[in-house]
């Protein structure tokens, strides 16, 4: 088969897609050439696109039948040899055809697709779960279907040996009702605004209509970027703390002019929750934690020189003060010495004395 005559009724069975939705090769000859107002179709296009769906309803060794087939009774007409006019209608068992999504994403998907679909569906799967609109679950079986062909051997080795998971101690991911994130979605396909029951961690809880500008994961949670009716400001809800959530169909999504959903995450400092000025930090490392510095440093304009303290660096960078800073730099415990400025010091040595208060 050519591949313009494979595109050609690959675009006439596109609509066709279930057993609830079949066609004939009649019917697809009728559509293949419109020369045929009278909807006879000549014998030579009806052979020909019966040899093609054969081809392509017949599976290989690699790949299952493109196309599924649904054998129907219909009633057709007989007319006696002898005759010129219409005789008894009578069953005959007709093949109408249809095309699975799924089998036409296995024919084209290749191995190496497959396996980052796999891979990047884990990062998916994690933050937002089964959206309808995503299918994690199906694109997962397809791309498992794709994987276990013959040629496919070396990719299942790296599909089973990779995995991602996200940063920090090993807790638990944060319990967030699938219904919130699902209906989020429906609204932003909507282009509409969300109605959510928000509680704060002090208590305060009720319902808030904001537009919906992009969900964030991060740190076991997601985040829902909106703002509120006409107000620029940008806000960001922890999904784990929304009971409910319902599209506002009278509302329109309104984005603030000029946002852009990666560029807030950077200038959030990936939704860091900025308090003040960025600052120009001063540190003393000791040489038991100044890996966690030179692997993953602050920024990449930092430097590390060595101090005069044996076995200790001194370390300077330009950083959002954000309020994850304190916390972070205390889990370095006695490794890191603040030397400015003067303001961080002085609170890390409020937070330390509060902290050595309980076990004394």
């Amino acid at each position: 088969m050519q591949v313009d005559a494979l595109m050609k009724l690959l675009d006439i069975l596109g609509p066709y897609r279930s057993k609830e939705r079949t066609i004939s090769v009649r019917d697809i000859a009728l559509k293949w050439d419109e020369r045929y107002p009278d909807g006879k179709p000549e014998p030579a296009t009806v052979r020909n696109i019966q040899r093609y769906v054969n081809q392509l309803a017949t599976p290989t060794a690699d790949f299952p039948a493109l196309l599924g087939v649904d054998c129907l009774d219909i009633s057709v007409s007989v007319r006696k040899a002898s005759s010129k006019r219409t005789g008894s209608l009578i069953n005959k068992e007709v093949n109408h055809y249809y095309l699975p999504p799924e089998n036409l994403v296995k024919w084209f998907m290749t191995e190496p697709v497959a396996l980052q679909l796999m891979i990047t569906g884990q990062v998916v799967g994690q933050s937002l779960g089964a959206i309808k609109q995503l299918s994690t679950q199906d694109a997962e079986m397809l791309a498992n279907q794709v994987l276990s062909r013959d040629k496919a051997a070396e990719l299942r080795k790296i599909a089973a040996c990779v995995r991602i998971v996200p940063d920090g101690l090993g807790r638990l991911r944060t319990l967030i009702q699938p219904k919130v994130i699902q209906k989020i979605v429906d609204a932003i396909v909507a282009n509409k605004a969300v109605a959510i029951e928000y509680k704060t961690p002090t208590g305060k809880d009720g319902k808030r209509i904001v537009n919906p500008l992009g969900l964030v994961g991060k740190d076991g949670t997601v985040y829902l970027v909106a703002s509120k009716g006409f107000d620029p400001v940008i806000v960001h809800y922890a999904l784990q703390r929304a009971t409910d959530a319902e599209v506002a169909t009278k509302y329109a999504r309104h984005v603030p002019a000029g946002f852009d959903l990666d560029q807030h995450i950077n200038e959030t400092h990936l939704l860091s929750h900025a308090i003040g000025p960025d600052v120009e930090l001063v540190l003393e490392v000791h040489d038991e934690a100044l890996h966690h510095f030179i692997e993953r440093p602050f920024t990449a304009a930092q430097k590390i020189t060595k101090s005069k303290k044996p076995k200790w660096s001194r370390l300077t960078a330009t950083i959002p003060d954000t309020v994850l800073l304190i916390p972070f730099l205390s889990s370095q415990l006695e490794y890191v010495q603040v030397i400015s400025p003067m303001h961080l010091r002085n609170d890390m040595k409020t937070h330390l004395q509060k902290m050595v208060h309980h076990y004394s």
